[in-house]
């Protein structure tokens, strides 16, 4: 009877203390996902999800990417995404399912435009799996990397918001540019990301000088990297944040060049916005061996 007992008080504490899946595709949520070229260009749109539609059989959600002016058809499942393609066949836009060492293929990123209604071909492997209090509920944040194409690029999924570069798992526009996740809205309440402060809609021409050209180097961090700032940037504050938008370091630079030691933060991803006179004018990531 012991046993019995036992048993069961084993069985309800999992029970109680296990973390429902929180749905991404609910309407009503709006991701708003800035556009860094490597002209210099930011440009800044939202994603929405704007009706259902019934296709084979199965109904899926309108998610409308305003950039590119079009609607993709996604599904949510057992905790796994699906997009269909342009010849209507289903395809794994998220899995949050996924164990470390596990893989998962990724659309021709390389090529230079965006795959968010399905596609196939770079595979990254899961390296973490983790529980984090981000945006007001605990979510499973998933960690990707390829070593062998992209040594240099990470990705992280957060369950019921999607990827840290946007809605679009693959965004990430290798030749062109970047997007990165600035904030998503849930029930009328906004968490920012990647070191954003506001949700504004933004335009921006290109600069006179390429700050994409701006960059920590090495990166990943396993000892110190440097970046240099030219005079003509005249880049003057830097602010860091961590992966739940939370300010770590905000400092005026002086100099023309700026380092972060692997000592200062613990290993992870950080996000970093530089300014010149009051203005941002570039957002990035790095990560810390």
């Amino acid at each position: 009877m012991k046993k019995i007992l036992l048993t069961l008080s084993i069985l309800f504490s999992i029970t109680s203390f296990s973390q429902p899946y929180l749905l991404m595709l609910e309407e009503g949520n709006v991701w708003s996902v800035e556009y860094y070229s490597i002209d210099g260009d930011i440009i800044a749109h939202q994603v929405e999800i704007i009706g259902e539609i019934e296709i084979n059989g199965k109904i899926y959600k309108e998610v409308n990417f305003e950039y590119s002016g079009g609607v993709c058809h996604w599904r949510e499942e057992n905790g796994i995404i699906y997009g269909l393609n342009a010849s209507n066949e289903e395809i794994i836009q998220y899995n949050f399912n996924l164990e470390v060492g596990d893989i998962f293929e990724f659309g021709h990123e390389s090529f230079g435009y965006s795959t968010q209604c399905g596609d196939a071909g770079i595979e990254f492997q899961v390296t973490s799996v983790e529980i984090q209090f981000i945006a007001g509920e605990n979510r499973k944040v998933i960690e990707l990397k390829d070593d062998v194409d992209f040594p240099y690029y990470t990705k992280y999924w957060i369950e019921g918001i999607g990827s840290l570069n946007g809605v679009d798992p693959h965004e990430e526009y290798i030749d062109v540019g970047t997007t990165l996740l600035v904030c998503f809205t849930k029930d009328g309440i906004t968490t920012f990301f990647n070191g954003a402060t506001t949700c504004d809609r933004i335009i921006l021409g290109v600069n006179d000088f390429n700050y994409e050209n701006v960059i920590f180097y090495p990166n990943p961090i396993t000892t110190k990297s440097i970046l240099n700032l030219p005079e003509k940037a005249g880049i003057n504050k830097i602010n860091i944040y961590d992966i739940s938008g939370r300010i770590l370091k905000s400092e005026n630079i002086i100099k023309s060049k700026y380092s972060i030691s692997n000592t200062e933060f613990n290993s992870g991803l950080y996000f970093y916005q530089l300014f010149s006179k009051e203005k941002m004018v570039k957002a990035d990531k790095f990560i810390v061996n």
